[in-house]
């Protein structure tokens, strides 16, 4: 059994490597094929895990991550009509719910691969939102073999939405185990708060936006901040907004590498993001969150050390008068949802 995955970004890379980890612990070959999508940052955190280029093929050629949605839509367009001349037998494995997620499900239906999807089942209430991601993980639902569910309401979702085979309940996200593979709990000597935001539903609305800076003003009027910028944020920031906040102690930095990543977070006071990983990383780590969304099709740490923000300033200030309210222990899911897939794949295959 060989394993081809498909990926556009780092995020999706993240999650999967612990199941690329326990397949090779088992010695079942693997590829990751890239989309293109997020070109650069992908290949960063590859090589943040140790993964050699040769393991990676790149059918769609891309040289810079994408910043705009227009350079988006020129991007899939390519990708889509990419004939995947890599396959020649074996399981496709998408994750989540980019564009890149939807591309590798097609890609599958076009040489008639069975398909696995990681973390499918989430759903939002609302069609439209998050943009696009809720209406990519629908339509990923309707083509693929598997569906690799973190939990009985994921998998619950999918059996509301007809689908009554292939659903496999993991326990929990893959992310866990990233998670447990390079966090070092405890707490830095300064208490920063971190920040991380990268969706587009939130750069394209100037109501959302400016709540967003107004939050990250009210912050560093009370500890430094750190915001690690995405590529589609750093082109968003006015500079002299930037250079305004920089004086006020606000370090920006660009995009990290997962292991540097996850040690910053597990040494922040709090995060103040609009990422559905980041809610899951800090459910994990028992770290405070304020999530800048109206929703979240993800249940960890929603009510606990989670708050969806809704974008209603009151919750906002009442976050930010007493992040320390919203700490808890660290929590994870007590079997390893990676050993769960390749168990179940490796018994379907």
């Amino acid at each position: 059994m060989k394993l081809w995955f498909v990926a556009g970004t780092a995020a999706e890379l993240i999650k999967i490597y612990p199941v690329l980890q326990e397949a090779s612990n088992r010695g079942l070959p693997w590829k990751i094929v890239s989309t293109g999508q997020s070109p650069v940052n992908l290949v960063k955190q590859a090589a943040d895990f140790a993964i050699p280029p040769s393991e990676i093929l790149t059918p769609v050629s891309s040289e810079r991550d994408l910043e705009t949605t227009g350079a988006a839509l020129r991007w899939f367009a390519r990708a889509w009509r990419n004939k995947p001349l890599w396959y020649d037998d074996g399981i496709i494995l998408v994750h989540g719910d980019t564009l890149s997620t939807l591309v590798g499900a097609h890609w599958g239906k076009v040489v008639g691969a069975k398909v696995a999807h990681v973390e499918a089942g989430l759903r939002s209430p609302n069609l439209f939102s998050p943009f696009p991601e809720e209406i990519n993980r629908r339509l990923v639902s309707r083509s693929v073999t598997w569906h690799m569910a973190p939990g009985p309401g994921a998998a619950n979702n999918l059996r509301a939405a007809g689908i009554t085979s292939g659903i496999i309940d993991t326990g929990g996200n893959t992310l866990a185990d990233s998670v447990r593979l390079f966090s070092a709990p405890g707490k830095s000597a300064w208490p920063f708060a971190l920040v991380n935001i990268h969706r587009f539903e939130n750069l394209r609305s100037n109501a959302k936006w400016k709540m967003i800076l107004k939050t990250v003003e009210k912050t560093a009027a009370r500890r430094p901040v750190t915001w690690v910028l995405h590529p589609q944020t750093k082109a968003k920031l006015d500079p002299k907004w930037r250079t305004e906040m920089t004086a006020r102690g606000v370090t920006f930095v660009d995009r990290l590498p997962f292991s540097i990543f996850i040690k910053l977070l597990s040494e922040a006071s709090f995060l103040i993001s609009d990422g559905g990983s980041n809610q899951e990383e800090c459910s994990y780590l028992g770290l405070p969150c304020l999530l800048m969304r109206n929703e979240s099709e993800r249940e960890e740490g929603l009510g606990q050390n989670n708050l969806l923000s809704k974008f209603i300033e009151e919750r906002v200030d009442e976050f930010l008068e007493d992040p320390s309210r919203y700490g808890r222990s660290t929590g994870f899911p007590r079997q390893s949802p990676s050993k769960i897939i390749v168990d179940a794949l490796a018994a379907e295959a």
